[in-house]
């Protein structure tokens, strides 16, 4: 858990073990900046559902900014670019 961000692991009682595995990798991946992105991108879709863009559009936006940084720009608490 990160914030609003939450990413479960289940092995369906399977082998709870790997699950335990693959939690803490995951852990490891995604740290606590992943909280502060959630923010960030859902204070963003908020404004953009007011400014009337449709769902796609929104995706779209939201899809660019991860493939752009944003992780990495608040992870180095870097000045973040108008988002409007």
């Amino acid at each position: 858990r990160r914030g609003a961000l939450t990413i479960a692991v289940s092995t369906e009682g399977e082998c709870p073990a790997f699950a335990s595995v693959l939690r803490e990798e995951l852990g490891a991946q995604f740290g606590e900046e992943y909280a502060e992105v959630v923010r960030i991108l859902g204070a963003l879709r908020r404004q953009w559902i007011a400014q009337g863009w449709g769902g796609e559009r929104i995706r779209q936006a939201i899809q660019d900014l991860y493939r752009s940084g944003i992780v990495d720009a608040v992870r180095n608490k870097d000045r973040l670019p108008d988002l409007d």
